[in-house]
C-alpha cells in the first residue's frame, strides 16, 4: 500500500512515497548508499524482505512500487516479496531499460504490483502481470496510490484532493508535503495518511533529483524526524564509459 506523486520542474524532479504498512511489520532501515549492476543506489530497506519499495540511483532515475489490491483479491501466497522487485531494476540506466527488465519479471512469483519509474521529464507506469506500459511526459504532476481496502475505495477521494491541491497556484512542492500529510478525521482509513486499526501510514520518503545530486529524505513512525542523504549525480554518457573501462 502506497501513495506516490511526482512533481517535476526546469528546477527539480520530486517524488514522494508515503508507504503504508501492517501495524505488527517490523520498522525499515532508513535510507543507505548501495550498489546494483555497479551504479550507485539510494534506497531504504525493508528488515523482513531484505529488499525496498523506493530507490534512486545517480543518474537520476527513481523507482517505485505500489500494490495493487483488485476488489477480490486472490487468497493464495506468492512464494517471493514485493520488496525483492525494485532492486531488480534500481540500477538501470533509462527508463527504457526499467520497462524491459520489468517486463522479464515473472509476475506469478509476486503478490499483484505495479511500478512507477521517472527520469527527467518523463515517466513509466507498468504493471508486469498486464504487459501494460504507460508513457507519461510530466507535464503535469502525476499521482498514483493504492490500499488494501481496495484500491478503488481510495482513488477517488485521494485523486480528488491531489487535483485540489495542484491547482490552487501555490509553490506546487509545498502542496505535495501538504498531500502526503493530509488526514481526514472522520476518514482515516481513506487519507493519505492513513491509520486503521490494523495498518497506518509508516513511512515518507522524498527524492529530489536536481543537475548536481541526488537527495533522499526518509521521516518514520513514530518520530517523523527526517534524515537525508546525498548523492553526487553523474551522466548516462559517463556512466557508460565507466562501466566500458
Amino acid at each position: 500500500m502506497c501513495t506516490v506523486s511526482v512533481i517535476a520542474t526546469s528546477a527539480m524532479l520530486r517524488l514522494v512515497s508515503n508507504r503504508d504498512e501492517q501495524r505488527t511489520r517490523a520498522r525499515a532501515f532508513p535510507p543507505s548508499l548501495l550498489t546494483f549492476d555497479g551504479v550507485r543506489v539510494l534506497a531504504p530497506l525493508d528488515p523482513e524482505s531484505g529488499g525496498t519499495w523506493i530507490a534512486c540511483n545517480e543518474l537520476g532515475l527513481a523507482v517505485s512500487l505500489l500494490n495493487v489490491n483488485p476488489p477480490r483479491p486472490s487468497t493464495v501466497a506468492p512464494p517471493k516479496s514485493r520488496g525483492l522487485i525494485v532492486p531488480q531494476l534500481a540500477g538501470c540506466r533509462s527508463l527504457d531499460e526499467v520497462c524491459e527488465r520489468a517486463l522479464a519479471i515473472d509476475s506469478r512469483d509476486y503478490a499483484p504490483f505495479r511500478l512507477v519509474a521517472v527520469q527527467g521529464s518523463n515517466a513509466v507506469e507498468i504493471e508486469p502481470s498486464k504487459r501494460t506500459i504507460t508513457r507519461k511526459h510530466l507535464d503535469a504532476p502525476l499521482m498514483l496510490t493504492s490500499s488494501g481496502l481496495g484500491d478503488h475505495e481510495v482513488e477517488g477521494p485521494r485523486r480528488k484532493l491531489f487535483d485540489e491541491l495542484m491547482g490552487k497556484g501555490f509553490d506546487l512542492y509545498e502542496q505535495q508535503d501538504v498531500f502526503h500529510a493530509h488526514r481526514w478525521s472522520d476518514t482515516p482509513h481513506l487519507s493519505v495518511d492513513m491509520a486503521r486499526v490494523d495498518a497506518w501510514t509508516v513511512s515518507r520518503t522524498i527524492v529530489e533529483v536536481r543537475p548536481d545530486r541526488v537527495t533522499m529524505t526518509y521521516a518514520a513512525e513514530p518520530t517523523w524526524v527526517p534524515a537525508s542523504i546525498d548523492l553526487r549525480r553523474v551522466g548516462v554518457n559517463r556512466q557508460r564509459d565507466e562501466n566500458s573501462t
